[in-house]
């Protein structure tokens, strides 16, 4: 069995840059679930499929967020 692991770093700068990529995705993922909530096509799969986007974009959230207060302190 071949095991290939790769190791790349990553500069503050990049972290930074992704955190402000995730909270705007975040934020327009929020909007457009608000605006199909009230839309006739909300349907269960559309709900399913917005959640795990914006859990998975919010748990990146946090991560940015704790690493940023790690810096700090």
């Amino acid at each position: 069995m071949l095991t290939i692991i790769n190791t790349q770093f990553i500069s503050i700068d990049e972290i930074l840059y992704y955190g402000m990529f995730i909270a705007i995705s975040l934020i327009i993922n929020l909007s457009i679930k608000e605006i199909f909530i009230e839309s006739k096509i909300w349907n269960k799969w559309a709900l399913n499929c917005l959640n795990i986007c914006n859990i998975t974009l919010f748990i990146v959230f946090l991560i940015i967020i704790i690493f940023k207060i790690l810096i700090i302190v």
